[in-house]
C-alpha cells in the first residue's frame, strides 16, 4: 500500500490523500479537503479496482459528516 499526500494550496495543511489499497500503482482511495477547512469533505473509491471510482461520498454542507453517497 502506497500513500501521497498534497497540501494543494500551500498552507501547511494536507488537502488530498490518495491510497493504492491493492498495490497495483494506481489511487483506489482519493480523499480531498475541498474547502480547505482540514476536513475530508470528498471520498471517491474504485472497490473493485477497475480503474474507475464505485463510491463518490461528499459532506456537502461541509458540517464534518458524509450526507451524500453515490454508489
Amino acid at each position: 500500500m502506497s500513500v501521497e499526500i498534497y497540501d494543494t494550496n500551500y498552507d501547511g495543511w494536507t488537502d488530498t490523500v490518495l491510497t493504492d489499497t491493492n498495490g497495483d500503482g494506481w489511487a483506489d482511495v482519493e480523499e480531498y479537503d475541498t474547502n480547505y477547512d482540514g476536513y475530508i469533505d470528498t471520498v471517491l473509491t474504485d472497490t473493485d479496482y477497475d480503474g474507475y471510482i464505485d463510491v463518490e461520498e461528499y459532506d456537502t454542507n461541509y458540517d464534518g459528516y458524509i450526507d451524500t453517497v453515490v454508489a
